[in-house]
């Protein structure tokens, strides 16, 4: 019966020779427990719809306020109706909006009645709740607004539950750890001087370890002999340390690091030791059974030997099979 007394009371304001009802907007009644500087915020968002539907004529807010003070009126708080209806006549309007928010655990309720201030009925009523943050409470003002108003609101559309794309993890520095490695490898040593090249099949051992120091970022460093076959057998001792970058993949662990270091090159073509620096690529792999370790490593390690006198150059090709512990 509200919408009939409403319609009722509008025509017969109109009879009266006034086009529209005016409408005075109260400050919203808020719950304790609720910041009550949205107070005004609430009734400003409600009065903007108000003016939108184009049906009203809504007092200033500013007027209402003063004139309210004039006669010692507070501006919220109005509870009964009976008070409501007597602010309406001080204000000289038609129908006076008295808006109450409240809270219920995360939910909150913005409630907003229309009073005819002739007869006191309530003329129309409209609420609107959501859960969430107080900032919510603009958007339900404007949804009550809409309701008193009589503004047609869109139907929310059908929520659809969005899975964002899988990404592949960082890889964690703990994931890598440190891990210390044993091996033995074989390969080739090509050497070449001014009298031309010379190639030998080599075998050797070395030491590894590889650190995780953030992400994907890791720590490498080895010490390799490799002794090569033949009458002019080369025998290479190296230190390197250099950085890489590793992702697990489960209970893999690839890996390709650059490394610099220092290289001993003791040739039978020469009376003497040949040393300076060296170059080296690393690719390798892992595969973790608990702590133990079991893995495969390429290396290609490059040094020129500029002290030698004869343009002597090194480059070593050798295949690494290790077993290791994971720290």
């Amino acid at each position: 019966m509200k919408r009939p007394v409403l319609g009722l009371a509008m025509l017969l304001i109109a009879s009266a020779g006034i086009a529209q009802p005016k409408v005075a907007v109260l400050d919203a009644d808020v719950q304790k427990g609720i910041d009550r500087s949205a107070a005004s915020a609430i009734a400003e968002k409600l009065t903007e719809r108000l003016v939108l539907s184009g049906r009203f004529i809504v007092l200033d807010r500013s007027n209402v306020e003063q004139v309210l003070r004039e006669r010692e009126f507070q501006l919220s708080g109005l509870v009964s109706d009976s008070e409501i209806s007597q602010a309406g006549k001080y204000l000289g309007a038609d129908f006076v909006v008295a808006i109450r928010v409240q809270r219920v655990d995360r939910t909150y309720m913005v409630t907003a009645k229309m009073i005819a201030v002739d007869t006191g009925i309530i003329a129309r009523q409209a609420s609107a709740e959501g859960e969430g943050r107080a900032s919510l409470l603009l958007a339900l003002a404007e949804e009550a607004g809409d309701g008193l108003a009589g503004i047609p609101r869109k139907a929310p559309a059908a929520s659809v539950k969005r899975t964002a794309p899988k990404t592949a993890a960082a890889p964690d520095a703990a994931a890598i750890g440190t891990r210390i490695y044993g091996g033995i490898g074989t390969g080739g040593q090509h050497l070449r001087d001014d009298y031309g090249p010379e190639s030998y099949e080599s075998i050797g051992f070395d030491l590894y370890g590889l650190v995780g120091l953030w992400k994907g970022l890791c720590a490498v460093g080895s010490l390799t002999y490799l002794d090569a076959a033949g009458e002019y057998g080369a025998v290479t001792l190296s230190g390197d340390i250099g950085l890489g970058y590793a992702r697990p993949l489960g209970i893999l662990l690839p890996w390709t690091a650059v490394k610099i270091g220092y290289v001993f090159l003791d040739w039978q073509a020469y009376p003497s030791i040949q040393s300076d620096l060296q170059y080296s690529l690393d690719l390798g792999t892992d595969l973790r059974l608990g702590r133990f370790l079991l893995g495969a490593r390429v290396q290609l390690s490059l040094a020129a030997f500029a002290d030698s006198g004869y343009g002597l150059r090194a480059f070593q090709d050798s295949l690494w099979l290790m077993a290791g512990w994971k720290l």
